[in-house]
C-alpha cells in the first residue's frame, strides 16, 4: 500500500496537526468567533437556548472563519496557505502557495520576536515525474508530484503577536482592515 501513496517523505500516511504553539504554523479561527463551529461567541454567550448547528447566516461557507498555514499534504517542503475569507467578508475559501524565500521565517519558525513579515502567495501547480511544469495533469497525481508556484495572488502580512494570537492582512502593512486570529 506504500508504494501507492503520493507522499513521498515521512510521514507518507499524512499529518494534520502542525501547530506550533507561538508560532503562525497553525490552524486559526477568526477572533470572536467558535472554532470550528464558526458562529459568534456572543450568539453563544447571550443565548437562553440551543444554538442550532448550520450555517452561519450571511457567509457563503462553513470555512469563512478559519484560516490554515500547513505544509502541503504531499510536498511539505511547501507552506499552504487556506483561509476562508479572501476578499469576501461573507467567505471566499481559497488555498494559495504561501512563498518563503531565502531569509524569512518559514511559519513553524515565525514568532513575536520576528515582528511583522510580508509573504507573497501564489495559486499553485503540479509538476509530476517525469513532466515539465504545466504539462496536462493525469486523471490522479502520481506519487511523487510537486507543486509550484502559478499565478500570483498578492502579499500577506502576518504578525504573531505576544498573546498567541496572529494578526494578518493582505497586503504590505496593516491598516485598520487587520484581522485577528485564535487557536
Amino acid at each position: 500500500m506504500e508504494a501507492s501513496l503520493q507522499c513521498t517523505t515521512a510521514p507518507r500516511v499524512g499529518k494534520i496537526d502542525y501547530d506550533v504553539i507561538g508560532a503562525a504554523a497553525s490552524n486559526w479561527f477568526l477572533e470572536g468567533t467558535f472554532g470550528y463551529g464558526r458562529k459568534l461567541v456572543e450568539l453563544y454567550r447571550n443565548s437562553t437556548t440551543k444554538i442550532p448547528d448550520g450555517p452561519v447566516e450571511g457567509k457563503n461557507s462553513y470555512a469563512w472563519s478559519h484560516l490554515s498555514i500547513s505544509p502541503h499534504e504531499v510536498d511539505t517542503t511547501k507552506w499552504i496557505f487556506s483561509v476562508g475569507w479572501f476578499k469576501d467578508p461573507k467567505g471566499d475559501h481559497p488555498q494559495m502557495l504561501l512563498d518563503v524565500p531565502a531569509g524569512k521565517p518559514d511559519p513553524s519558525k515565525l514568532t513575536a520576536a520576528n515582528g511583522s513579515v510580508v509573504y507573497e502567495l501564489y495559486q499553485f501547480g503540479f509538476k509530476y515525474p517525469g513532466s515539465d511544469s504545466g504539462a496536462r495533469m493525469p486523471m490522479s497525481l502520481p506519487v511523487g508530484y510537486t507543486i509550484y508556484p502559478g499565478q500570483a495572488k498578492g502579499a500577506v502580512i502576518l504578525q504573531v503577536n505576544a498573546d498567541n494570537s496572529l494578526s494578518l492582512e493582505f497586503g504590505t502593512a496593516f491598516t485598520t482592515a487587520k484581522r485577528t486570529y485564535r487557536r
